[in-house]
Order: C-alpha cells, then sequence, then structure tokens
C-alpha cells in the first residue's frame, strides 16, 4: 500500500520519486519482529508439584517419627517419673525439710494461677492509700525535725541554715523527698494511673539531680557535711540510695 501511494505522488510531484523510495526503504528495515522477542515461561505446574512433594515428605517424616515411638516405654518412663516424685516428696525427716517455705511456696503459686478479689484488694489498698497517708506523714516528720527556719525550695540554703543530723536525718540525708517520692507512689496507685507513675520516676530524677546540688552548697556552707556524709550514707531510701 505504501508503495501503491508512493507511485501516485511520483504521478503528480516532478522529482518526488527518489525520496518516496528512500522512505519505503528505510520502513521495511525499521520494522520490528516480534516473533522474535524472548519469551519467559514460567512453569506453574512444575512449581506446585514442588511445593506437594515437600509436603508429602514432612508428612512422611512425621508418620515416621510417631511411628517410633513406644507407647508402653512411654508409660513406663512416667510411672517410674511419678514414683521418684513420690520418694522425693515423703523422703527425709518430717517438719525438718523446711515445710513451711515449701507449703508457702505452693500456695503462692495456687493464688497466682487462681486470682483472689480479697487479696487483688487489700493489695492495691496497701499500695494506694496506705503508701500516700505514710508519704505525707513522713514528710511531716521530716519538716519537724527540719525546722521551718530552714526549709527551702532552691538548692542553696538559706543564710541561717543550720545543719540537721537528728530525727530521721540520722536515716538518711533528705527525709523530706522520701517523704514526698512515697506520697507520690501511693496516689499514683491510689488512682492506677500510669501517668502518674511515670511523673513520679521524673520526680525521682529530678529530686537526685538536685541533692547533687544541694550538697555541694552544704558542703561550702557547712565544714562538717562531709563528715555527716560519711556517717548517714543513703540519701533517700535507707539501705538502697
Amino acid at each position: 500500500r505504501r508503495e501503491a501511494r508512493a507511485r501516485a505522488a511520483c504521478a503528480w510531484r516532478p522529482g518526488a520519486r527518489s525520496g518516496v523510495v528512500r522512505f519505503v526503504e528505510e520502513s521495511k528495515t525499521s520494522k520490528v519482529d516480534l516473533t522474535t522477542t524472548p519469551k519467559r515461561d514460567v512453569d506453574v505446574g512444575g512449581t506446585v508439584d514442588e511445593w506437594v512433594e515437600k509436603a508429602r515428605n514432612k508428612a512422611e517424616d512425621l508418620e515416621k517419627y510417631l511411628s517410633d515411638i513406644d507407647g508402653e516405654e512411654l508409660a513406663e518412663n512416667a510411672t517410674e517419673a511419678g514414683k521418684l516424685l513420690a520418694n522425693n516428696f515423703l523422703g527425709g525427716e518430717w517438719l525438718q525439710r523446711g515445710e513451711v517455705y515449701g507449703g508457702a511456696q505452693l500456695v503462692l503459686a495456687l493464688l497466682v494461677l487462681n486470682g483472689q478479689p480479697l487479696l487483688d484488694g487489700l493489695v492495691s489498698f496497701a499500695l494506694g492509700p496506705v503508701t500516700m497517708v505514710a508519704g505525707v506523714a513522713l514528710s511531716i516528720k521530716a519538716l519537724s525535725d527540719l525546722g521551718f527556719k530552714n526549709l527551702s525550695i532552691w538548692p542553696s540554703p538559706v543564710p541561717s541554715n543550720s545543719l540537721v543530723t537528728t530525727g530521721l536525718y540520722e536515716k538518711v540525708r533528705h527525709p523530706v523527698y522520701s517523704g514526698a517520692l512515697l506520697a507520690s507512689l501511693g496516689f499514683a496507685s491510689a488512682t492506677g494511673s500510669p501517668a502518674r507513675f511515670a511523673l513520679t520516676l521524673g520526680l525521682a530524677y529530678l529530686f537526685i539531680k538536685k541533692i547533687e546540688i544541694e550538697e555541694e552548697f552544704l558542703e561550702e556552707k557547712h565544714p562538717d557535711y562531709a563528715l555527716y556524709k560519711v556517717d548517714v550514707p543513703y540519701k533517700i531510701l535507707p539501705k538502697v540510695f
């Protein structure tokens, strides 16, 4: 068809024959033989057959493993283990084997597994209101031992500050902070607020950093404070920190 059009064009346009012939030749050479394009064959059937074969092999392995188990031998081993446990439980001299600890272990394990609403209530009450009230009482006692003339929210002591080493200050160096943290922990537990627990941890970290600065000021003001730190090594929690 292109050649026919070219001949028609040559018939009415002088000198166009050579250009048309060249165009036709280039068109022929630029054709793409799609039949020569490589194809990628995917053997789906072969893939499925491989999966089926693997599954069959695993099933055969499992069947062989189960067939090798001797039921009678398994029952004998279980019976023997039961006898050994019974002998271990009954052996030894009664009331001289630490039965209290073993019994307490069993009771606590059963309580953990079954759960006890009454015990849950008691623990929640002890960790909540009781802890909060204890923290408030501890703070009041610590403030009383410190004396309001020494009270300041700043790390730097007041000009008239005197070194207090009696009362609760014989146990820890910063009992006011101890009471505040205990009250905060109790309030967080009583309200069941994860946010308040997190804030209590933040308050504890703040107190720890504040104590470092505060004690630097106290050592500058009171030469005996270094000796006091040796006599009372705990900052907030006795025997711990």
